[in-house]
């Protein structure tokens, strides 16, 4: 359910940017997420895993893509 995204953000004190920084994306990505306008992709479900078990225990340690298993992510060229 989508309003289960948003209901763990506010348990946090989280603010949207402070969400989406956390998860390495914007903060509309994160309203987009909570409101089901958009399903993320298997990466950023991984990272709002992470960023949201971690938000517990880390409180200012955000969780960057790439960084959570030491994955080389490749950029696209452009």
């Amino acid at each position: 359910r989508s309003d289960m995204l948003a209901a763990a953000r506010h348990a946090r004190g989280w603010s949207l940017r402070e969400a989406g920084r956390r998860v390495g994306v914007t903060a509309g990505t994160i309203v987009h997420l909570e409101k089901a306008r958009r399903a993320p992709s298997i990466i950023v479900a991984e990272d709002i895993i992470d960023a949201y078990d971690a938000g517990r225990e880390r409180r200012d340690a955000p969780v960057s893509r790439g960084q959570r298993r030491g994955q080389v992510v490749p950029r696209p060229v452009i």
